[in-house]
């Protein structure tokens, strides 16, 4: 899971040494969110949400 997911910390571009802003978010593949699957469920604050893979092979996400 770790070579999945890269915190700021990690990341080479991130810092206030090379004029990128800090504080970007964590970046996680999408191939390691879905697998084979072409949707998954996000719990949120009690709250489902799908997040699918469409056709044209973009993200949408929907309450």
């Amino acid at each position: 899971m770790t070579d999945r997911i890269q915190h700021e910390s990690e990341r080479n571009d991130a810092g206030p040494d090379n004029g990128k802003p800090a504080g970007l978010p964590s970046v996680i593949d999408s191939q390691y969110l879905f697998g084979q699957c072409q949707e998954v469920a996000i719990s949120h604050k009690g709250q489902m949400y799908r997040l699918r893979i469409t056709r044209n092979d973009k993200l949408i996400l929907t309450k």
